[in-house]
């Protein structure tokens, strides 16, 4: 019991994810088991959220130790809709030979706490028989069983089947309580625990009559077996099962006789390589009898993959009344790969209205091959293996598997983080809830409310599949780093230099002086931006569109910001900045230009007159209507000139001996 004074009202236990169930009888109470599989990837364990843990809510995951925390986990704000916390174990944690106790602790704002039922957790990590040793040869070397020399020599027949018949099975490296035999004879399965006090000895099954009559006759019926661990592991990765003994059975039977394989030709192997991509054909003959009393015809292809996992196939075919002929089945190749390093019993059923069915003798067939794990899923929006978090949606994608079950629960996950905080996102569906694409593709959708929780994680994605009472299956895993791409944006100095007369007082246009304003933007980091300037005076930008416009003359600083408070600046130097200055001051020419000198002026006559009345045209047209004539400040070619401006235009002219207002510029 944990040691933290919470005795009462303890919350459910923890969930260890793909963990071994309890074994019946286990005289060690172990609640659940940790094998091999488990220490493929990090462990995740979880909790039920339990009531009154809202966000700040802190959890602790201890594994083998009162009080040492193995794993942490916090409720974030973003949390509000988990329904179960993870912990992450990571392998150098997973040491045999027993995890005890294992249980969580929750510790709430004001330091109220909660602790779940604990667990105590088998771990075995070794192979049942070991390494093959000598993997040129069909069947685990290391799995040695006989069956009497009566059975191998003259078979079975009906005298011989009431007797049973026993198998021993010689003891095997690693040997320990609870290993699981499974006795294949032909389609029948036997299983038996192996006893704390039988280990280090032989093991003896008895095939009984009935599962004799059961798996029928055959020339070559198939007997083998297999070792699981009390925590589920399997012998060799690639020789799962002992080699095969082949056993005469020839007891009495109304059986009809088995099908067999058309294509490849073969009486006892299916070779993947051989196959090469192709169907399987199953051939029946139903002669004219049983055409004329039965109406369907239907295989049962009872494939089982080297995990133990069921792999069906039932098709039927129609009859053709009181003819003698031969029927094919095609089997997918999909369904075939499916089982690779597994087996098939075939057998078939005459079916028909208001009689019993007939069933034929089982065919039996080993399939050779590499087992392939399905593929890692892909997602459409990652960019060498990078994925944004801040898009509108994700789509994972993986290819649509023959071998599984309509009413399957197929999930994708997200997993990310370590035992100091785990996330993880599921998302699930029965198989035919939506049908794969025509590229034979399943699609999940994830949005962006839950990519956003995997910001700045190495993030594993891959997909589960859990048949009915069955323990499940994942795919190969995909990383991603799942991270906004940095923020950018142009950061060499911007140059504002075009000529530009600020009159603040006169209508505009809308338009801009020429070079007087540039429009720089972001890009990458989390949008929306925001941009902003170090003195509006000299240059504002647009906060949102990023338009920088020059006011005076100097230098600014612009930094751009995302949502994500990244920052970015880049210096702006603007110049060529002019104010129009106006002196309503009637005066002679040569006054003018002494008042110009005055102020630090500048003539606009001189040689931009042209691009002052381009710019003054183009930013503030129409121009006021004014009566007067204005000196321009300048002697020029002639004595006198003036400018002025009537019913919209700029023009300039010459005068003599006149009093007039003026015109000139100075730099702002």
């Amino acid at each position: 019991m944990p040691q933290s004074g919470v005795t009462t009202n303890l919350l459910p236990p923890v969930e260890i994810s793909l963990s071994q169930p309890p074994i019946p009888g286990d005289a060690d109470n172990a609640d659940c088991g940790i094998g091999l599989r488990h220490v493929e990837h990090p462990l995740v364990v979880y909790i039920d959220r339990p009531d009154a843990t809202p966000p700040g809510t802190f959890f602790q995951l201890f594994w083998g130790s009162l009080t040492q925390p193995a794993a942490f986990n916090f409720l974030g704000e973003g949390d509000a809709g988990l329904t179960r916390i993870p912990f992450t174990v990571t392998q150098d944690r997973i040491q045999e030979f027993w995890a005890d106790p294992v249980f969580a602790r929750v510790i709430r704002d004001g330091g109220n706490l909660s602790e779940t039922l604990p667990l105590r957790v088998r771990v075995n990590l070794q192979r049942p028989g070991g390494r093959d040793p000598d993997d040129k040869v069909p069947g685990h070397q290391g799995l040695v069983f006989e069956l009497p020399p009566d059975v191998l020599l003259d078979g079975i027949d009906e005298t011989r089947a009431t007797q049973g018949v026993i198998a021993t099975f010689r003891y095997w490296e690693n040997m320990a309580a609870y290993d699981r035999i499974t006795l294949a004879w032909g389609s029948q399965i036997i299983t038996r625990w192996v006893q704390p006090d039988e280990v280090g000895n032989d093991i003896r099954i008895i095939v009984d009559p009935t599962t004799i009559a059961l798996a029928g006759n055959s020339d070559v019926l198939p007997v083998a077996f297999q070792v699981m661990g009390p925590t589920g592991n399997y012998p060799d990765e690639w020789a799962r099962w002992s080699a095969a003994q082949w056993v005469d059975v020839h007891a009495d039977s109304d059986r009809l006789d088995p099908p067999w394989v058309k294509f490849p030709v073969t009486e006892r192997e299916i070779d993947l390589e051989q196959l090469g991509g192709r169907d399987v054909i199953i051939s029946t003959h139903v002669g004219r009898a049983n055409a004329s009393a039965y109406s369907v015809l239907t295989l049962i292809w009872a494939g089982t993959d080297r995990d133990g996992v069921s792999v069906p196939h039932t098709p039927s075919i129609t009859i053709v009344a009181g003819s003698n002929r031969t029927y094919d089945f095609d089997i997918p190749h999909a369904l075939v790969a499916a089982i690779a390093q597994g087996t098939v019993v075939v057998h078939y059923l005459l079916q028909g209205a208001g009689v019993p069915d007939k069933r034929s003798d089982n065919l039996h067939l080993e399939v050779k091959g590499e087992s392939v794990k399905w593929p890692a899923p892909t997602i459409d929006e990652a960019i060498d293996e990078q994925l944004d978090p801040y898009l509108a949606e994700a789509t994972v994608r993986f290819p649509f598997q023959e071998s599984w079950p309509d009413e399957a629960l197929l999930e994708v996950v997200f997993l990310a983080g370590g035992p100091d905080g785990t996330i993880e996102h599921r998302l699930g569906r029965q198989v035919n809830d939506i049908p794969p694409t025509g590229d034979g593709d399943m699609l999940f959708t994830v949005y962006t409310a839950e990519l956003r929780r995997f910001d700045g994680y190495l993030t594993q994605v891959y997909y589960v599949l859990t048949r009915p009472n069955e323990l499940p299956q994942e795919s190969l895993r995909l990383e991603v780093q799942v991270a906004g791409t940095e923020l950018v944006i142009e950061q060499t100095q911007m140059h504002l230099n075009g000529f530009s007369l600020k009159v603040p007082d006169w209508p505009k246009t809308g338009e801009d002086s020429i070079n007087n304003t540039r429009t720089r933007t972001a890009s990458g980091g989390v949008p929306p931006y925001q941009y902003s300037s170090s003195d509006t005076f000299i240059a504002s930008v647009d906060s949102v569109t990023g338009k920088v416009t020059g006011n005076r003359n100097g230098s600014v600083i612009v930094t751009v910001s995302d949502s994500n408070a990244a920052e970015l600046t880049y210096s702006v130097e603007v110049s060529n900045v002019w104010r129009l200055n106006i002196n309503e001051t009637l005066m002679t020419a040569p006054e003018s230009i002494e008042w110009m000198e005055s102020i630090g002026g500048t003539s606009i006559y001189d040689a931009i007159f042209y691009t002052v009345g381009y710019d003054v045209g183009r930013v503030y047209q129409p121009l006021p209507f004014r009566e007067h004539f204005y000196w321009l400040c300048s002697i020029g070619w002639l004595p006198e000139h003036f400018a002025f401006l009537h019913r919209g235009q700029f023009y300039f002219g010459m005068a003599r001996d006149q009093y007039l207002p003026a015109w000139c510029l100075t730099p702002l």
